[in-house]
């Protein structure tokens, strides 16, 4: 995990939560406005925090049928002669 990454997000979450109600003008909806201003920073940092935090390490990984994980391995193996695996493939061309 990047820490810098979560440090910088959560400074720059924590500022847009603490400014942005200093820029709300005066009115009798003032309060509720600085209300959802603060709110919505939040919201957002927590939906951004649990993204970040869901692809460090996935619960689920992709599941393939057994004969798709065959043709990976038969077209991603690496070789020594590209060429000549190409022309022992079915249709495959020199």
């Amino acid at each position: 995990m990047d820490e810098r990454l979560v440090a910088s997000m959560s400074a720059f979450w924590l500022g847009v939560a603490v400014v942005s109600p200093c820029f709300v003008p005066r009115s009798e909806n003032r309060s509720v406005i600085r209300c959802m201003l603060v709110c919505t920073a939040v919201c957002l940092y927590l939906s951004w925090l649990c993204t970040y935090l869901a692809q460090i390490n996935p619960l689920l990984g992709p599941t393939l049928p057994k004969p798709a994980l065959l043709l990976v391995d038969e077209y991603w193996t690496p070789r020594d002669n590209l060429s000549a695996a190409a022309a022992d493939r079915p249709g495959g061309h020199r």
